[in-house]
């Protein structure tokens, strides 16, 4: 499609991933997209290794895939008569054609893929179904499938179709198991259950993620487990809805799954849109041509449903045959035909039993990992035989580097390591601040407690740097208003310390409103439970009133870290993360929030965070701008230059984004830097580095032993600083795995870094793995490394913290003064 042929596209070109323009692209704007992206990816580095470090072997959920020389698919373009709305029965239709012309194949929309070449040109099959579901699309159960082949595919290269391929190889292969249960892209075994209290029970899954491998033979294909915890009684039962049909409207926005199995012998899932309180089990519903739901089931699963409940609705996209425009479609169900999966919050005593039953131990997970594996191949291997793959058994292991430990200062001079960490009472801040007002609003009920609270607040206080210190302290009885007037009454102070009684919805408006004035009038606010300070051990008040007391001068401009004989000179670090507020619809129906933080010292420590709310349906390019010259301009003023090197890190995107990502969003950001340059206010232009981090990863590593010729994990996380470059990436652009926490318990996700841009013609990919690692061990709100470098974990901190305090419910924006946004606290 005008791509060139030496360019092998190694991510997925999605063209519905977020554009400019809303409308969707006509093929000619589609194949100069593609020619623009094949492009930008000469740009972007090629895979390097990095250098240094210790050497330490890795057990990867890992295994090769390889592919059998000169093998070749075919693509073909198939058209159904009539068309068939339902993308589930299509995809059985057309492979049952398939498997009269002689050959498995897999379905993807309107192209179907083989193995076997059926016809060089166009063929025509006709299939007589006697199924109730062919009865419903066509009268005579008769459909005509008309067959055109369109390509080649060979296997000799890795690129998107071949992915592609294989995975809906995969997917087909489980989808005929009975007793597994595709749910989010993972494949639950019901094989596996196991009970719990409550009438609650687990099923394990398993998840598969295919990855290019650097060997060049094959595929990598990771393997995680995880757990879904599943009703054993239906929803009409356990929310009691006999005695009260409003008992129904929990369900909203839950999944559920059905407690019969559907006409492919599987239990399907429901994601529960609404609940319509006015139409129940005997109304008449023009989707099932004026039929009620208790004949529908009776008629099709043979069950009788009791009487006097609510429908419930989900909703789906379908395709207008009349039209051709996607319409909204409703799908109905009865709470007595529904399990609910998940725990709610109020199960606290569920989640101890899940958490002791569903141990997560590396030792425990990886024998997990190998059963489900060995129970995959035992499906997988025939059917790969016909499709030329070959899975290699046994989890691969990989060469990986353990970074050394960051030097990093915290009060006078004091070292911190990779690990959790404990500092003296004695201590100060690298950069000081001097906070002065500060007001303190606490319940009525511990004001016997406070003065020695106070005490400690404020000795902690002077010691950070407050030197003329004076604290306020404003009372209130134990109800959500009298908070928010005293938060109102809180005028001229600097920093507003709230206490609050307990978790609960009461106060998350007093949370609202205190984090709501860091936006409005620049006051620094720190909100506390009362249990949190009121512990009967002195020592542990202690260390909370020195947490809490970095916490605010942190806020309010101080740096609490600052890496020792920082190598990173001249050097401003970025992060971008997005927040889409209210509910997990997304950017569709509610508004987003998009945070930047940057550095604006030397030394990495003190972040400048900055936020733009982006409107339903617009994309991170198109606002990106703004906000980055802003940081830049802080940058600026705080060192009297810009910076010689900006190091840009991006989250919340994902592979099949990378093409946006590349060519919108880092030209956005280079745009800006030739600006700067142009307009004369910098000599040499400053380097652009740009990552796209990838946090659900699905790699996960461990370290192991060899017991009779057999890898084994044991029960020890791997050590905090492991970086993988190697087999397990891609083949020919830069990207490598970083385990920067440091986990006590389990076996957590390495992160990706995915370089889309560097401006040398050479990288050195180890600076930045060092780089990276350090800005992991320097979050404020942590007292050890985290997963993710501390630019990114600002910003996604303070795209919430917006995206929760601006949006209103009825998705309207609060108006923040503009002298109010000069003024907003630091990071």
């Amino acid at each position: 499609g005008g791509v060139p042929k030496e360019i092998v596209l190694p991510f997925e070109f999605n063209s519905r991933a977020p554009r400019l323009a809303s409308e969707r692209l006509s093929r000619e704007e589609e194949k100069a997209r593609k020619v623009q992206y094949a492009k930008a990816l000469t740009k972007v580095p090629t895979a390097t290794h990095g250098k240094g470090g210790t050497p330490e072997d890795a057990l990867t959920n890992c295994i090769e895939l390889k592919l059998a020389e000169d093998t070749t698919w075919y693509q073909y373009d198939v058209k159904l008569s009539p068309d068939i709305k339902g993308r589930k029965y299509h995809m059985e239709v057309v492979t049952e054609g398939f498997k009269q012309l002689g050959t498995p194949c897999v379905v993807a929309g309107l192209v179907a893929y083989a193995p076997k070449e059926v016809t060089k040109d166009e063929t025509v099959v006709v299939l007589k179904l006697e199924d109730e579901r062919a009865r419903r699309v066509s009268k005579d159960g008769v459909f005509k499938l008309t067959v055109t082949r369109t390509t080649e595919i060979t296997t000799t290269r890795i690129t998107q179709d071949v992915v592609t391929i294989v995975s809906k190889i995969i997917k087909s292969t489980l989808d005929v198991c009975p007793s597994y249960l595709c749910i989010n892209r993972t494949h639950f075994d019901f094989d596996t259950r196991k009970d719990l209290q409550f009438d609650k029970e687990t099923v394990q899954g398993l998840r598969m993620t295919l990855t290019p491998m650097q060997t060049g033979s094959g595929l990598g294909l990771m393997f995680d487990i995880m757990h879904k915890v599943i009703s054993k009684t239906s929803c009409y039962e356990e929310f009691n809805i006999k005695s009260n049909k409003n008992n129904a409207l929990a369900l909203k926005d839950t999944i559920a799954l059905t407690t019969y199995s559907a006409r492919d012998k599987k239990k399907r899932t429901v994601r529960i849109d609404d609940v319509d309180l006015d139409l129940n089990e005997d109304s008449k519903l023009p989707e099932l041509n004026g039929g009620t739901m208790r004949e529908y089931v009776l008629k099709t699963y043979n069950i009788e449903v009791p009487s006097g409940q609510p429908l419930l609705v989900h909703k789906t996209l379908r395709k207008n045959s009349d039209t051709g425009e996607m319409d909204i479609a409703k799908e109905y169900y009865l709470p007595s035909t529904l399990f609910l999966t998940g725990i709610g919050r109020s199960d606290a005593g569920l989640r101890r039993i899940l958490t002791d039953r569903c141990v997560v131990r590396p030792d425990v997970r990886f024998s997990y990992i190998n059963k489900a594996a060995a129970k995959f191949f035992k499906m997988f291997v025939p059917v790969a035989k016909e499709w030329g793959l070959k899975p290699e058994s046994g989890l691969l292991t990989v060469a990986g580097r353990v970074q050394p430990v960051p030097v990093i200062e915290y009060a006078k001079g004091e070292q911190k390591s990779g690990s959790s960490w404990r500092n003296p009472r004695n201590g100060c801040f690298a950069v000081p601040y001097d906070v002065r007002k500060v007001a303190c609003i606490v319940p009525e009920s511990i004001k016997d407690q406070w003065p020695a609270i106070k005490n400690i607040l404020e000795t902690e206080l002077q010691r950070f740097g407050g030197k003329k210190l004076a604290i306020r302290t404003l009372p209130v009885p134990r109800f959500e208003k009298a908070h928010l007037g005293a938060v109102d009454k809180a005028e001229g102070a600097e920093v507003i310390i709230l206490v609050t009684e307990s978790k609960g919805e009461d106060n998350e408006a007093v949370y609202k409103a205190a984090k709501r004035m860091v936006f409005t009038k620049g006051v620094v606010s720190q909100v506390v439970r009362q249990e949190t300070v009121t512990s009967p051990n002195e020592s542990k008040n202690w260390s909370c009133g020195k947490n809490i007391a970095a916490q605010i001068f942190v806020k309010a401009g101080a740096s609490l870290w600052k890496k020792q004989a920082c190598s990173y000179p001249d050097t401003m670090v970025v992060g971008l993360a997005t927040h889409h507020a209210g509910d997990e619809k997304g950017r569709g129906s509610r508004l987003s929030v998009m945070g930047i933080a940057a550095s604006c010292d030397k030394e990495l420590g003190k972040y400048c965070p900055k936020h733009v709310v982006l409107p339903a349906g617009c994309t991170v390019s198109t606002m990106l701008q703004a906000p980055f010259k802003a940081v830049l301009e802080e940058y600026h003023e705080a060192n009297k230059q810009y910076p010689k090197e900006i190091v840009f890190f991006r989250a919340g995107g994902s592979e099949g984004e990378v093409p946006v990502i590349l060519m919108e969003e880092v030209q956005r950001v280079k745009d800006v830097i030739d600006q700067l340059f142009d307009a004369g206010k910098v000599k040499f232009k400053p380097k652009l580095t740009f990552f796209l981090v990838l946090r659900d990863s699905q790699l996960r590593v461990a370290t192991y032993t060899v017991q009779e010729g057999v890898k084994a994990a044991v029960n020890s996380p791997p050590h905090f600083g492991v970086v993988i470059d190697t087999v397990v990436t891609h083949p020919r652009f830069c990207e490598f795995f970083l385990l920067s926490q440091a986990a006590a318990l389990g076996s957590p996700q390495a992160v990706k870094y995915k370089c889309l841009y560097h401006d040398a013609a050479t990288l050195d990919v180890s600076t930045y793995q060092k780089l990276a690692n350090d800005l992991a061990c320097m979050y404020y709100n942590w007292q050890g490394p985290v997963a993710l470098p501390a630019a990114i974990m600002y910003a996604m901190r303070h795209a919430k913290m917006a995206g929760e305090c601006l949006i209103n419910e009825d998705n309207t924006i609060l108006a923040v003064p503009r002298n109010a946004v000069a003024k907003q606290p630091f990071l």
